[in-house]
């Protein structure tokens, strides 16, 4: 009996998804500067950084703050929106957020 508890316990813990929060925040891009670090400016005032330290110990790979410089530069010369993903929940979509770890971006079809 106590055995079945525990692989009914195990079968519950392993099919149940955590719940991942994030924010995404959306518009078009006004300016980017590259010094090193890419900072990205929304029309809406919200400003992200991606810093190049950051891509080996990242869960997207070596080249995550080029992949994300390429599509913040399309969407500057395509004038279509970017929507970025924070990987905190609650950051505000405009001020300065160079405190908050972007995910990554998505190029939008408008």
């Amino acid at each position: 009996m106590k055995f079945r508890s525990i692989i009914a316990a195990t079968l519950l813990t392993a099919t149940s998804n955590a719940a991942h929060a994030y924010t995404e925040c959306t518009g078009n891009i006004t300016r980017i500067w590259s010094d090193g670090t890419t900072w990205v400016f929304f029309d809406t005032g919200l400003v992200f950084g991606v810093w190049p330290a950051d891509d080996e110990a990242g869960p997207n790979g070596s080249n995550r703050s080029k992949n994300i410089l390429a599509l913040a530069t399309t969407g500057m010369v395509s004038e279509r929106s970017i929507t970025v993903r924070f990987v905190d929940d609650g950051v505000p979509c405009t001020g300065v957020q160079t405190q908050h770890k972007v995910w990554g971006v998505f190029l939008n079809s408008t």
